[in-house]
């Protein structure tokens, strides 16, 4: 038997994908090259999103996947070369997540502390923790004053850091 296998490199272009959007976001078909696009796009993209649907390089789909569940199909850019843009809101709501679940361990061993630092009428360390704490409840605040998707990821459970044009500072 022979198969035919369909490699989607068009000159320098690139390989080729079909992507869609959905009512739970964004859809991305990788065909594997036994099929060509055109029978894969008719075969695999739902027909109530094929008026949307769009054959686009690899290269316009982003390789950074941190906000996957964020992305928005944009159409085709062939200037900026992308057909996704980042939902900044989605963005902060995942990032926001996210770091909820990683402070929640954190917070669970300062309670442990504080209840120490009780027990030992220790009122300094007391005050440590209790400001520990609401620094680690503090950290989603920090994300809600990001302007763009580098300043979300650069909010982490340690902190963020903000770069302009004359300094860099650390914000705790």
């Amino acid at each position: 038997m022979i198969m035919k296998l369909y490699v989607y490199q068009y000159s320098d272009r690139g390989y080729m994908k079909i992507i869609y959007e959905t009512e739970n976001g964004i859809s991305i078909i990788h065909p594997t090259g036994e099929l060509s696009i055109e029978e894969v796009f008719n075969k695999d993209v739902p027909e109530k999103y094929k008026h949307t649907a769009q054959i686009v390089e690899d290269e316009f789909i982003p390789t950074d996947r941190t906000f996957r569940n964020a992305w928005e199909f944009a159409g085709v850019d062939l200037v900026n070369k992308t057909a996704v843009r980042i939902n900044i809101d989605k963005a902060k709501e995942i990032h926001k997540e996210r770091l909820r679940a990683e402070r929640k361990p954190l917070l669970e061993a300062q309670d442990v502390l504080f209840m120490m630092s009780l027990e030992m009428n220790d009122d300094k360390k007391k005050s440590e923790v209790l400001t520990e704490k609401q620094r680690l409840r503090d950290i989603t605040k920090l994300v809600d004053k990001c302007e763009t998707i580098d300043e979300i990821k650069s909010v982490t459970i340690n902190g963020m850091e903000i770069a302009d044009a004359d300094t860099r500072d650390t914000i705790i």
